[in-house]
């Protein structure tokens, strides 16, 4: 699952200032460390850096010689796009006019075999903001959400994003908290979203 237009994602490129997410996820293969991090604290940590240079800030500040020295041998650590569902609300597939779609998943539930409901019922953005509010996160709504034809809970939600995150309306970077660091791969592990590309 690859988060809307991969193609213009250009770490080496694109600046702090320029992103549109407000999260991205920093890792290193040969370290085997991995964070997703938050882009407002970088901002005024690093300053308006590529996101190149920043993952390479932060691999230097956890301890990473190769990063901290620039030498022959390289530091191998990128830059990787965080899903929108991670990091976005609901206000933010209102202003980029996501549509999303829910999909029964009983079969997964229980120890009896049972059918899934075939439906795919499509939701209504402004509905949901008028019940659980304009800064609802993505990641939280499926476990809020029901299939109206059986009742499960069990649920997934598909986005279809049919153009990169829109930048937050309302963002304020000195309102966000100095630094967040959590683990990336671990959060990988619970998506419960797909995107469908355009």
């Amino acid at each position: 699952m690859n988060t809307p237009n991969p193609a213009s994602f250009e770490p080496r490129t694109m600046t702090l200032e320029t992103y549109r997410a407000n999260e991205f996820g920093v890792e290193c293969r040969r370290c085997r460390r991995n964070a997703t991090v938050d882009r407002y604290a970088m901002l005024r940590r690093f300053g308006p850096v590529t996101l190149d240079e920043c993952a390479r800030h932060i691999a230097a500040a956890k301890g990473c010689a190769l990063a901290a020295t620039y030498g022959a041998a390289k530091c191998s650590v990128q830059v990787v796009e965080v899903p929108v569902w991670f990091w976005a609300k609901l206000m933010h597939a209102r202003l980029g006019s996501w549509r999303a779609f829910l999909s029964c998943r009983r079969r997964f539930a229980g120890l009896k075999s049972v059918d899934s409901c075939p439906e795919v019922v499509e939701l209504d953005v402004l509905s949901l903001i008028a019940a659980l509010g304009d800064d609802f996160p993505l990641e939280r709504l499926p476990h809020r959400a029901k299939c109206p034809y059986c009742g499960t809970s069990h649920v997934d939600i598909n986005w279809h994003v049919p153009e990169g995150p829109p930048a937050p309306a309302t963002s304020n970077p000195l309102s966000a908290p100095v630094l967040q660091l959590r683990p990336g791969r671990a959060a990988l592990g619970r998506q419960r979203f797909n995107v469908i590309e355009s």
